[in-house]
């Protein structure tokens, strides 16, 4: 389940002709127009059902074609970070339920994780895939560096 809490982050920093482009449609600024022109749509469609991939949502809105393309298949939160438009820590969520264990399930930034937390979770957490593993220890090691107590 892809989290609702990257949706604001994305409509917020997309630049929609890039976006557009890097799908490799034509009409770049008719279709980015669109997405401006309709965006409270875009926005109210994907919190609703936010396992959608951005470029799903488009079809669904209909500002982009349904064709066959490796396009559809695009995962905006890694288009967001292979483009250097968001770091990862601020654009990639842990799921957590509480120092209890008790809580409800809330999806938090890592860069919001306090150091507390993303240092129990590297040290119980040995599922976790290497991506997020280095993320994690990276964002302790400039806050070590930077003496930034979270």
């Amino acid at each position: 389940m892809r989290p609702k809490e990257r949706i604001p982050i994305i409509l917020d920093n997309i630049n929609w002709i890039d976006f557009i482009n890097y799908l490799g449609f034509d009409n770049v600024e008719d279709i980015a127009n669109k997405c401006i022109n309709n965006i409270e749509n875009i926005a109210e469609i994907w919190m609703n059902d936010p396992d959608l991939r951005l470029t799903q949502v488009l079809i669904y809105c209909d500002i982009l074609e349904n064709i066959p393309g490796s396009w559809f298949y695009i995962e905006e939160v890694d288009y967001m970070i292979e483009n250097k438009i968001v770091k990862p820590e601020k654009i990639l969520f842990w799921g957590t339920y509480g120092k209890d264990g008790k809580q409800p399930l809330k999806m938090i930034a890592i860069n919001d994780m306090d150091n507390e937390h993303i240092e129990a979770c590297l040290k119980t957490q040995k599922h976790m895939n290497k991506f997020y593993r280095d993320l994690m220890k990276k964002v302790i090691r400039k806050r070590k560096l930077k003496n930034i107590k979270k």
